[in-house]
């Protein structure tokens, strides 16, 4: 989308990392989220064997480095080959070939996390540590919990921001997804879109679950404006 509109999404990420810069464990997340979202947005086409190879890699460290993380990864990178596979069964678009690559594609980020001898064990520890204490962590709270801090106007911007890019990306999402049973040609692309949609909605969902993921919202985003139209829209703001 261009300098402009990177340098905008780069300081509405900021804004919503702002209380996470200090955890210096939570800037791996911020890292490899980085990383593997050229994947994400593009799609498997661009993705060769060299680019497998470094996606396992990245997995690995992120595995052992904070499996936590790498799991909410792996959560997001499942939408990419669902939307292909629903968009398989629902005879649109999809080719065998893109279901399939898709699929090759997750199994590189997959296998190289449950080869990893700490992922499974740090999942375990993670989820029972979390079951214990959640309540008392605040960073665990819902992303509302954010309008009741006092005195900081960027803890107003953070609660704020992702529910209204998912109020925004509900309707586009539901269009997709209702188009999918549809057999008129017109709506045969919807499906391209349905895989990113699905990744935007899941990082919507996390960022609303704990204020410590509300800078996912920041990847929703990219993932969100084609359907959004947001292109368009800015550039007839600009030029009517």
């Amino acid at each position: 989308y261009g300098a402009t509109a990177s340098v905008a999404l780069l300081v509405f990420l900021t804004l919503l990392y702002v209380d996470r810069f200090r955890v210096r464990p939570d800037v791996f997340n911020l890292l490899f989220f980085a990383l593997i979202f050229p994947w994400l947005a593009q799609g498997v086409d661009r993705i060769g064997r060299r680019a497998l190879v470094t996606l396992g890699t990245i997995f690995f460290a992120w595995a052992s480095l904070h499996a936590g993380g790498a799991m909410l990864g792996l959560i997001v990178g499942a939408a990419i080959p669902i939307g292909d596979t629903l968009g398989l069964v629902a005879r649109t678009s999809a080719s065998k070939r893109t279901c399939r690559r898709s699929w090759i594609v997750y199994a590189s980020m997959l296998i190289p996390c449950l080869v990893s001898p700490l992922f499974v064990r740090s999942l375990v520890f993670t989820w029972t540590m979390l079951n214990a204490s959640e309540a008392h962590v605040a960073e665990w709270y819902p992303l509302w919990h954010y309008l009741r801090a006092p005195g900081v106007a960027a803890h107003y911007f953070i609660g704020v921001a992702p529910t209204f890019l998912a109020f925004a990306l509900a309707r586009p999402l539901a269009r997709a997804v209702s188009r999918l049973r549809s057999t008129l040609p017109s709506e045969r692309e919807a499906r391209s879109a349905l895989g990113p949609l699905l990744a935007a909605a899941i990082f919507l969902l996390f960022a609303h679950r704990s204020l410590r993921f509300a800078h996912f919202a920041a990847f929703a985003l990219p993932l969100a404006m084609p359907a959004l139209r947001l292109p368009e829209r800015l550039a007839k703001a600009i030029h009517p």
